[in-house]
């Protein structure tokens, strides 16, 4: 009888976690098809994938399905949660990877390298090299090594991650002998105990582009760099980076964002009372933002700190066009720099250098390059992105090819609203 009497409510208890399941299913479904899809990832800093338009090409030659999976994937309700759940699970079965993301010791977080894009990348160094050709130009070009090539010690064991420096060693022979290629794989290898890269995002630290900078600037004509010393002040102690969001680990220590201030301005604005108006910092600059049409007198953007990407505190993250203007008279000119988001903690170290410094990102700009290096009077370009968006980028070649005049007039137009 007592048996009877386990087996039943044992039984109810099984249709109860049936229904319970059943009714988990059918809210995630609902809430799937009702809830609005989102744009963007702030948390791990990237474009969503959007619902996929079904034509029988998309269809027949797998897009279709492909960019469906991608949708389904980044748009599924309370992704953050369940890829924080997953990642939970992984580290108790022993394994250290979690959504593309390595968990490393010292409480790093890495990305494996990406290969190349070869289809892409081979019509990017084709435009690069036809840029070179250019007998006015002096074109110059850094490519970052990512943390899990310079960190590779701290890397999980038996981590299948691509060899990056053969993807670099490949990128040098392929470029212009005309083209000056800066090399920092051995400067920041030898500073990697130095919080070079952050624990928790993909970028490097500011210390890291300050070691990087020291080993370029004789390479761009800048005589002793280090005769400029910085104080450094630490923004915030509670960044958690892209790479925490994507992998959903468990955070063992989160990151320190620095800004660096000449020791000459800290010096001087320190010695200043909030009435006196005498101080002047040694380098005067404009930020014009020239799409979005704002201008600022500051490098830094203090209300992202507010937000979860605060590495955005550096020009408030990636703009298609910025200038820098400067009171410089340094005989250098103009620098145009073609960037990603490595760059924003870089440039601020070439200020003093230029008397203004143009900043490009190819993933959002759509103006005539042609255009911008003769109205500008550009005789210096740099192009400065770390290896995986180098190495992935679809959007470079277009933008350095030469525009047609109608195409030039679409612009306009779209520009004008015409």
């Amino acid at each position: 009888m007592q048996r009877d009497k386990e087996k039943k409510k044992l039984k109810k208890g099984e249709v109860l976690a049936g229904w319970i399941v059943i009714v988990l299913i059918f809210v995630i479904s609902v809430a799937n098809i009702v809830l609005p899809d989102k744009d963007f990832s702030e948390k791990e800093n990237r474009m969503l994938a959007q619902k996929p338009e079904l034509s029988m090409t998309s269809l027949l030659d797998g897009r279709f399905m492909s960019h469906s999976e991608s949708y389904l994937s980044d748009q599924f309700v309370f992704r953050d949660l369940w890829i924080s759940i997953r990642s939970r699970f992984q580290l108790l079965l022993g394994r250290n990877d979690s959504n593309g993301v390595f968990r490393g010791e010292r409480g790093y977080l890495f990305q494996a390298p990406s290969e190349p894009d070869e289809e892409h990348l081979s019509a990017n160094i084709e435009a690069i090299n036809a840029m070179a050709e250019n007998p006015d130009l002096r074109i110059f070009m850094m490519v970052v090594p990512t943390a899990a090539n310079v960190l590779s010690d701290y890397l999980p064991a038996f981590a299948p991650v691509a060899d990056q420096n053969e993807y670099l060693t490949d990128l040098k022979e392929r470029i212009s002998s005309s083209i000056q290629y800066i090399d920092v794989y051995d400067t920041l290898k030898e500073h990697e105990s130095d919080y070079i890269y952050y624990y928790t995002d993909h970028h490097w630290t500011t210390k890291g582009a300050y070691y990087a900078f020291l080993t370029a600037a004789p390479l761009l004509g800048i005589e002793n760099p280090e005769a400029i010393e910085y104080r450094r002040y630490a923004v915030t102690d509670s960044f958690a980076g892209t790479l925490a969001s994507r992998s959903g680990f468990p955070l063992k220590k989160k990151d320190t964002i620095e800004i660096w201030a000449s020791e000459e301005d800290a010096e001087a604005a320190s010695d200043s009372s909030s009435e006196d108006a005498s101080y002047q910092p040694s380098v005067r600059y404009v930020v014009d933002y020239v799409e979005e049409e704002t201008k600022s007198a500051d490098l830094y953007d203090s209300e992202k700190l507010e937000g979860a990407d605060k590495y955005a505190v550096f020009f408030g993250g990636n703009y298609p066009l910025i200038r820098i203007t400067t009171t410089n008279d340094s005989g250098r000119g103009t620098l145009l720099i073609f960037k990603d988001s490595y760059a924003n903690c870089f440039v601020p170290f070439l200020l003093p250098y230029y008397d203004e410094i143009v900043m490009v990102d190819p993933r959002y700009y759509y103006g005539d390059i042609s255009e911008l290096i003769s109205t500008e009077k550009i005789s210096n370009i740099l192009f400065l992105y770390n290896a995986d968006t180098f190495f992935e980028d679809t959007s470079l070649a277009d933008v350095l090819a030469p525009q047609s005049a109608e195409q030039t007039s679409e612009q306009a137009e779209e520009q004008t609203g015409e």
